[in-house]
C-alpha cells in the first residue's frame, strides 16, 4: 500500500513541477515516516509532553537582552496574557493582518515540525497541495525532504544528500506553482545559512539534549534509546551527536563536516543566521498559543502529530542517561552541543521579545512604536 501511494503522489505533482520528486519510491507523508520506524508514535498534539525545566526569559531579562528601554508594564500585561494562552485576546489575534508571504520552516527534525505542518494545513495552508497530498505533507520539493547522514542506521528516506537551490527567486517560483503556502525544510539551509528576505521565515527551537534523545527514541525505540552510550551515540549518529542545530543554519559546509571538528565560525555563522528569522517558535507548552497569534491558527491541540511512545516521554530517556552513564559522559554530552546550548538560549531571548513585539502589534498597529491604541493603554495601566 506504501509503495501505490507513493505511486500515486509522483503521478499526480510531477505534472505541477519537475522541481518535485520524480521517484515515487522516495514520497513520503506522516503517517508513512512511521512505518517500520521503532520509536514512532502518533497523537494528537495535547498528547506530547513538552519539555520542562529550561529556563525561560521574563520582562527583566528582556530588558537587558534588548538593550533598549522597554515598556515594563506592556511587556507584565504580555506576560500576563500568555500564561492564560492569550484567552483574553483571541478575538484581536483572529482579525490581525497576516503575512502573505509563504512560510518556509526550517523543520529542525524532533521539534514539533509535524505538528506545526497539519496544523497549518488544517487552517487553510497549501490548499491546492492539500487536495492532492496527504493532510501532514509540507515538503512540496525533493531538496527539503529528511537528510540526517549517509550511515546505515538511518532510515533510507533520510539518506539522500539534497540538491538546494541557491536563487530565492526561483526557490519561491517554484513553491508558487505548485501553490504551497508552507514549506518545511527539513535538512540545511542553503547558501550557507543566508535566508531568503521573500519568504517569511520560522523555526521551531528545542533544548538540544531533549531534541537528541527524542530523535535517537524515534529511531530505534525507548529500550533502545535507554541503553545507548556515549560512544555508540556519537558512532552511529555523528550529526545528530554534534550540534545538529547549528550545522542546520550554517548551511553545507558546517552539515557535513566531520564529527567533534565544527569551528568557531559555526557558532557565529549560526547565530547571526539564527537573529535574521521572522519568527521564533520554542517547543514548550505555549506552542500552540504561539501558533495562533502570530498565523491565526486555530484547535492545534486536536492536530495528530508524532509523540514519543516512551514511558514519560524523551524526558524519562535522558534523565536515565544522566542517572546511569558515567558521569564524564554526561558532561562531555552537554560539552560536545556547546553550540547548540547558546542557540537554544538565544532562541529563548528571541522568541520572548518577537512574541512580545507581535502582541503589542494587535493594540498598537505598529510593533516597538510609543503611540499605542487606548484598549492597549487600559490593558497595561
Amino acid at each position: 500500500m506504501f509503495r501505490q501511494a507513493g505511486i500515486l503522489f509522483a503521478l499526480i505533482v510531477s505534472v505541477a513541477s519537475l522541481r518535485i520528486l520524480q521517484e515515487p519510491q522516495n514520497s513520503i507523508s506522516q503517517e508513512d515516516s512511521c512505518d517500520g520506524i521503532a520509536g514512532c508514535s502518533l497523537g494528537t498534539s495535547d498528547k506530547i509532553v513538552f519539555d520542562k525545566g529550561a529556563w525561560t526569559p521574563n520582562c527583566d531579562d528582556l530588558l537587558q537582552y534588548a538593550q533598549q528601554p522597554i515598556d515594563m508594564n506592556a511587556c507584565l500585561a504580555y506576560q500576563q496574557s500568555k500564561s492564560s494562552k492569550y484567552k483574553d485576546i483571541e478575538e484581536q489575534m483572529a482579525s490581525s493582518p497576516r503575512d502573505t508571504k509563504i512560510k518556509m520552516f526550517l523543520h529542525i527534525s524532533k521539534s514539533a515540525g509535524s505538528l506545526a505542518c497539519e496544523c497549518g494545513n488544517a487552517n487553510g495552508e497549501n490548499p491546492e497541495a492539500v487536495k492532492m497530498m496527504r493532510k501532514s505533507m509540507c515538503l512540496g520539493l525533493r531538496e527539503d525532504f529528511p537528510w540526517w547522514g549517509d550511515n546505515k542506521e538511518l532510515p533510507w528516506f533520510a539518506t539522500t544528500p539534497p540538491t538546494k537551490t541557491e536563487d530565492c527567486n526561483e526557490y519561491e517560483e517554484t513553491l508558487a506553482k505548485l501553490h504551497v503556502t508552507l514549506e518545511h525544510n527539513e535538512n540545511y539551509l542553503p547558501r550557507e545559512g543566508k535566508l531568503c528576505d521573500n519568504l517569511e521565515n520560522t523555526i521551531i527551537v528545542r533544548d538540544p539534549i531533549q531534541r537528541l534523545a527524542s530523535h535517537i527514541s524515534f529511531l530505534i525505540g525507548e529500550k533502545g534509546a535507554r541503553d545507548m552510550t556515549l560512544t555508540k551515540m556519537n558512532t552511529d549518529y555523528p550529526r545528530l551527536a554534534d550540534n545538529y542545530l547549528a550545522r542546520s543554519l550554517a548551511g553545507l559546509s558546517a552539515f557535513q563536516a566531520e564529527f567533534g571538528v565544527l569551528p568557531e565560525s559555526t557558532d557565529r555563522k549560526s547565530m547571526q543566521t539564527l537573529r535574521s528569522f521572522d519568527n521564533v517558535f520554542i517547543m514548550d507548552e505555549f506552542l500552540n498559543p504561539e501558533f495562533e497569534l502570530f498565523y491565526g491558527w486555530r484547535s492545534c491541540d486536536t492536530i495528530s502529530a508524532k509523540v514519543s511512545s516512551a514511558t514519560g516521554g524523551t524526558p524519562a530517556i535522558v534523565g536515565y542517561w544522566k542517572k546511569t552513564w558515567p558521569e564524564g559522559d554526561w558532561e562531555l554530552l552537554l560539552n560536545q552541543h556547546k553550540f547548540d546550548k547558546k542557540l537554544f538560549k538565544e532562541a529563548q531571548y528571541q522568541s520572548f521579545h518577537k512574541s512580545f513585539l507581535k502582541y503589542m502589534e494587535l493594540f498598537s498597529g505598529s510593533p516597538g512604536k510609543d503611540g499605542m491604541k487606548d484598549g492597549f493603554q487600559q490593558k497595561i495601566q
